[in-house]
């Protein structure tokens, strides 16, 4: 199963910048399936399956980019979004609305940050690399 537009087009937001995980991050994202999309009502999560031969794990185990803002008219109040990056690997998108149903088709999304600069601070940390 591939990523929906808007699936695609949060993760290459969320990834976006010059620090050098979010590049690692994007390799990653070159190589993307996506294992399970489960609608919630008020959002959807999408589980990813990176193809492990294509791009190598990050040095982190856990991570976590929240810092994703979607506008569009179908939403009065707007959605937010999270990448979760487990054992090295990205493996879920999170893309929530605040207190609404999610629409069937945002097709006209519009990405933000909820701060800029990005405060990217959390991929400055080392652990010791996935096994």
């Amino acid at each position: 199963m591939q990523a929906t537009p808007l699936e695609r087009k949060i993760v290459n937001a969320l990834l976006a910048g010059e620090h050098p995980v979010l590049a690692e991050l994007r390799e990653q994202a070159a190589h993307l399936s996506v294992r399970s999309r489960e609608k919630t009502g008020v959002g959807v999560f999408t589980n990813f399956e990176v193809d492990r031969a294509g791009a190598a794990p990050i040095r982190r185990n856990r991570v976590v980019l929240g810092d994703g803002v979607i506008s569009t008219p179908r939403l009065q109040h707007g959605a937010g979004s999270a990448l979760f990056v487990e054992n090295g690997y990205i493996s879920t998108l999170e893309v929530f609305t605040y207190d609404e149903p999610w629409p069937d088709d945002i097709d006209d999304a519009e990405l933000t940050y909820t701060r800029v600069p990005r405060d990217l601070s959390i991929l400055n940390v080392s652990d010791s690399p996935p096994s």
